[in-house]
């Protein structure tokens, strides 16, 4: 997908978002989204670090750099493959509708800390990846300190990645 298609595609009517405190995500398609951010400093060091965690097995798959305008400003960005995001998860474990856009009151509340946990505990498929995600960080001598639901998920081949990179990730050429 060239620029001028994605600009097409995020600036549609019918494109939905899910939005971090630095970046926006948008999906393309089944595979692909984009990430975008407002700063290209922060767009390269989370592309940075994501290709540096890619190389590990830590992270999705990437795609290029690039750079759009979406609501008349210019946001920076790069492709990133599409994962079954953790948070979704917890709320669909508690029943709590939400249309993927995992924010807000139920959102805080159940995606961190206590029934987060809980939630870890009870579920085997998310606390054995929780288990070997972290597992594979410490291996690494990576240590990441924004560890909660919505930074992490699952690849379609099963394997733990993380998500987010722009803060809270401390290790070797990170």
């Amino acid at each position: 997908m060239n620029t001028i298609e994605l600009e097409k595609h995020v600036n549609s009517p019918d494109s939905s978002k899910f939005e971090g405190t630095t970046a926006v995500f948008f999906p393309i398609d089944e595979q692909w989204g984009v990430k975008l951010f407002r700063c290209e400093e922060t767009r390269d060091l989370s592309y940075n670090r994501h290709t540096t965690l890619y190389d590990m097995g830590l992270a999705p798959m990437y795609g290029p750099k690039n750079t759009l305008v979406y609501d008349g400003e210019t946001w920076y960005g790069y492709l990133c493959e599409i994962v079954e995001c953790c948070d979704t998860a917890v709320l669909d474990h508690y029943g709590v509708e939400h249309d993927g856009k995992c924010q807000g009151g139920d959102y805080f509340e159940l995606c961190s800390y206590d029934s987060y946990s809980d939630f870890l505990m009870e579920n085997e498929k998310w606390g054995t990846a929780d288990v070997e995600l972290r597992g594979r960080l410490e291996e690494e001598g990576i240590r990441f300190t924004d560890t909660h639901a919505g930074n992490w998920g699952i690849r379609k081949n099963g394997q733990p990645v993380l998500i987010d990179f722009d803060k809270g990730l401390y290790g070797v050429d990170i």
